[in-house]
């Protein structure tokens, strides 16, 4: 966060990312995707679009696109990931790994205008 404070990136032509849904991480990414001028390709829960951060914020009112796939995605663990305990989880590879699907999510995309 420090580097994107500070404007202090790598040059890049688009984000693309699946960011962590705790904290303020997405309030965050918002944020930053808003203030850059590339495009954004954002992997998020459905719900974000009804939060105040969201609706009142300048990710929103860049009116972005949504791009829902047409079923569920679901999650695998990755190796050594933890529990909100600490607990290590079961490798997300195989049969064996832990597959989530807490809530439907979709892709929230900041596109040039040119682009739409």
């Amino acid at each position: 966060y420090a580097r994107a404070r500070a404007r202090d990136l790598p040059p890049f032509d688009v984000l693309v990312t699946n960011p962590p849904y705790t904290s303020d991480h997405v309030e965050r990414l918002l944020a930053f995707c808003a203030a850059v001028a590339q495009p954004c390709c954002l992997l998020l829960p459905s719900y974000v679009y009804t939060k105040p951060y969201y609706a009142s914020g300048p990710f929103g009112a860049l009116r972005p696109l949504f791009l829902v796939p047409p079923c569920r995605y679901k999650y695998r663990s990755p190796p050594g990931a933890s529990n909100a305990a600490g607990a290590v989880r079961k490798s997300g590879s195989g049969s064996s790994g832990q597959v989530t699907a807490p809530f439907p999510s979709f892709w929230y995309l900041k596109l040039p205008e040119a682009e739409r």
